[in-house]
This record gives structure tokens, sequence and C-alpha cells, in this order.
């Protein structure tokens, strides 16, 4: 499984990926919305989880951006956001990273 996970949060970004690689679950991390989208034309992963509230972007402008057949999970802390279509998911912050790791796995 490949698996991205994209937030403006370096600390949060870097949790998600140590706490998943403990897992045994490849994943690469983003900050920076285009660099994800870039990463997702090269290589598509199986599920992406992208961050509300993003530097310059909203999550779901960015997701509008990749291929409909990636699954996606919109990551929030807002407590009031726009309705958003095209997500699988929506999961609110702060979140537990077991909660994750399970989601994560309900797409193997």
């Amino acid at each position: 499984m490949m698996l991205y996970y994209l937030d403006d949060e370096i600390l949060l970004c870097e949790m998600f990926k140590e706490f998943m690689e403990d897992e045994n679950i490849k994943v690469r991390v983003f900050t920076d919305s285009q660099l994800a989208i870039n990463a997702c034309e090269e290589l598509e992963p199986d599920l992406i989880f992208i961050d509300y509230r993003l530097g310059g972007a909203t999550g779901d402008k960015v997701a509008l951006r990749m291929k409909s057949t990636i699954a996606k999970i919109l990551v929030t802390g807002e407590l009031n956001f726009p309705d958003v279509k095209g997500f699988d998911l929506i999961i609110s912050k702060p979140y537990q990273l077991k909660k994750m790791k399970n989601i994560v796995n309900g797409y193997c």
C-alpha cells in the first residue's frame, strides 16, 4: 500500500510518518500541496490524508486537482467548514494515531 499525508504542520507530518512506519506502513508526507499533487501524478497512492486548512489553499481545492481514483480522507481542526465533496471520510483533529492506522488497514 502507498499512503500519502498532506498537512502544513511539520510536526504532525513527522509524528504521522513515524507512527505509521513503526506499524510497517509505508508513507510519504508533504507540507506543500503542489509537491503532493506532483507526487500523486508520478506515483498514485492508494490513500491520501489531506488537511483542510493548508497554507494558501484548502484541502478540498487540492483534492480536486488529484485523480478521482485516489481514495481521499479530509483531516480538519475546523469547527465550521463548507460542505466538501470528493472525500471518502472526514476526520476531526485532534485524532488518535491508532484510529488512523485502523482506517488505513481498512483500505488495504
